[in-house]
């Protein structure tokens, strides 16, 4: 491994250890970046496409059973408005939603929400890598 490769991973690590240790609600973005994925890696949006292209988002929204997914409907949007206008923007029917659905979208809505108010924080530092 190259020093200079080594020590960008290792910055990376740690800045995103210290982020995710403050309020981030998502895993870790070290489960699914590695060292190799850093060449392609030099804005927030090159960032978003690579975790994109791993399912990070995805992975981490999909809510199963009934119980669980109306929790988390009634603790994060109880009048269901935002989990339907979500469904609509990926277009989904009424039809084939059902309440694990809905929470999945809007966990999945939520956690991209979280990601990217950090988007200036990112930026600033994958700059400076």
């Amino acid at each position: 491994m190259k020093t200079m490769t080594k020590n960008k991973w290792e910055n990376f690590e740690k800045f995103f250890q210290q982020l995710e240790g403050s309020e981030f609600d998502g895993s870790s973005v070290l489960d699914y970046i590695w060292e190799e994925d850093l060449e392609d890696i030099h804005t927030f949006d090159c960032l978003i496409n690579v975790l994109n292209d791993k399912s990070y988002f995805e992975q981490e929204s999909e809510i199963i059973y009934y119980s669980n997914a109306m929790k988390y409907l009634m603790e994060n949007d109880n009048s269901l408005t935002e989990s339907f206008e979500c469904a609509n923007e990926y277009g989904y029917e009424l039809k084939n939603l059902n309440s694990e659905t809905l929470a999945s979208i809007l966990k999945e809505k939520l956690l991209r929400d979280d990601f990217y108010s950090y988007e200036n924080e990112i930026n600033e530092f994958l700059i400076k890598l």
